[in-house]
């Protein structure tokens, strides 16, 4: 049975995933998953490669077949819903690759982000969008093709959050970028995004810097939760650090501290 560290009062759950069995016509690769993100929560989920993070990612936006169990969101189902449908319903998914369209400018990809809105107010949210990542904004007429991995990134999230969602699930966000890109976009960026009513759901590599600015962790290993609890109990975890992670180094920056 997973264990978990003495849980602190969550907020109130905007996702809940139970029993959750995903997989790709065969075996589950991800098998009997119970997951939940709170309002205001950066939750991260973290463990070895291969261990299912980015298949649990698929299973909740319906690119991969769901096996068994359920997935709430703001407690209406939603297993196995199209991504359209998801969208509509408030979540937002950013996968590690193919992010955005490489020939287009910022300003249309934006565009293509709000494809659910209606005509009139697509250039307003397209300026509010512009105003989270404001580094973007003097680009808006280049293609997505001439930015840099970190602007790349922030256009990838842009977009999605042209739709406003209520949750925001992020795969490998850091994957490709160097080490002070993926810094600001962890510490940095996700934070904002959260000051500004997002919750998020991620799964990343860089797993000690994830703890770091989460409130909730898990640890996937073999399909399976085999670890959950207050982030910052985890980072203090030898096992964790040793045997999941690979390494017993400290993290740059303290712990997210939990309201």
């Amino acid at each position: 049975m997973p264990t978990s560290s003495a849980s602190p009062v969550r907020p109130e759950t905007l996702l809940e995933v139970r029993g959750f069995g995903v997989g790709y016509g065969g075996a589950p690769i991800v098998d009997d998953l119970d997951l939940t993100v709170g309002n205001g929560e950066i939750v991260a989920v973290i463990g070895p490669n291969g261990s299912g993070k980015s298949t649990l990612l698929k299973g909740l936006t319906g690119r991969a077949q769901v096996v068994h169990g359920s997935v709430l969101l703001a407690g209406a189902d939603v297993t196995s819903h199209r991504e359209d449908k998801l969208c509509r319903l408030g979540l937002g998914f950013v996968p590690q690759h193919k992010d955005v369209f490489p020939t287009l400018t910022v300003e249309d990809n934006l565009k293509m982000g709000g494809y659910l809105l209606a005509r009139s107010k697509i250039g307003r949210r397209v300026d509010e969008v512009l105003e989270v990542f404001p580094a973007l904004a003097p680009m808006r007429q280049r293609t997505a093709v001439r930015l840099s991995g970190g602007e790349r990134k922030m256009l990838a999230i842009g977009r999605v959050l042209m739709l406003e969602p209520k949750l925001l699930l992020l795969d490998e966000p850091t994957a490709g970028l160097s080490p002070e890109l993926a810094r600001h976009l962890l510490h940095d960026q996700l934070p904002a995004l959260v000051s500004r009513g997002v919750s998020i759901l991620l799964v990343e590599q860089k797993a000690l810097d994830a703890l770091t600015v989460s409130d909730w962790g898990y640890v996937l290993v073999g399909g399976g939760v085999q670890i959950s609890g207050p982030a910052r109990d985890l980072l203090e975890r030898p096992d964790i650090r040793e045997v999941f992670l690979g390494s017993a180094a400290r993290p740059a920056v303290p712990a997210r501290a939990n309201p």
